[in-house]
């Protein structure tokens, strides 16, 4: 049906307007998506744009899986911050929003982007210890929900081919994901 209605989008050229809860759906669909919360626009974007550098917390929770951790805001030019972890680890990040020099912020990474691994992560990644809670065999991937050293969930999606000894209830293991693919979100003062 999805495929019918895109065809038929194209060959009339026409706008719909199509409102729906199902976010995959609505991503499949869509050209531009207006997220809304309460009546309000959160924000308007192409899926990709609304997936990969979403406005708000909301938002990022809202379309699809986000691991939201804490990270400690050093600097923020607006579209880039440097962030601090409680490890000592600093990396620069994109940012959607403004957070405030010395608060506390909100570092938005999907669960596709977290590797697991034996080892701390290279220069060019964000790294944190954790480990395995849970381990959810999903077909093409498997989903691992682990617990990193100050109390974070971290939710990784990973290949059936990681090694076993990562995957297993109890392992420690690093969980590690590119700097470029974590995003500062602001404030989300409708929280």
């Amino acid at each position: 049906m999805q495929a019918e209605l895109k065809r038929i989008q194209r060959e009339l050229g026409i706008t719909f307007v199509l409102v729906t809860h199902d976010q995959s759906e609505a991503m499949g669909l869509s050209d531009r998506i207006a997220v809304m919360r309460h009546g309000r626009i959160e924000q308007v974007g192409a899926p990709e744009t609304i997936y990969a550098r979403p406005a708000s917390a909301f938002v990022a929770a809202f379309v699809g899986d986000a691991n939201l951790l804490r990270a400690r805001v050093e600097r923020n030019g607006g579209a880039a911050a440097l962030v601090s972890f409680a490890c000592g680890r600093r990396a620069e990040v994109t940012a959607t929003g403004h957070v405030e020099p010395n608060r506390e912020g909100r570092l938005m990474v999907r669960p596709e982007d977290v590797r697991l691994g034996a080892g701390p992560p290279g220069d060019e990644e964000i790294g944190r210890r954790a480990t395995v809670r849970e381990v959810i065999f999903r077909g093409p991937m498997i989903r691992c929900v682990l617990e990193d050293t100050v109390g974070e969930q971290i939710v990784a999606d990973v290949r059936p081919d990681t090694p076993r000894s990562l995957l297993e209830r109890g392992s420690e293991v690093w969980a590690s994901w590119s700097a470029r693919a974590a995003v500062l979100l602001p404030d989300d003062p409708g929280s």
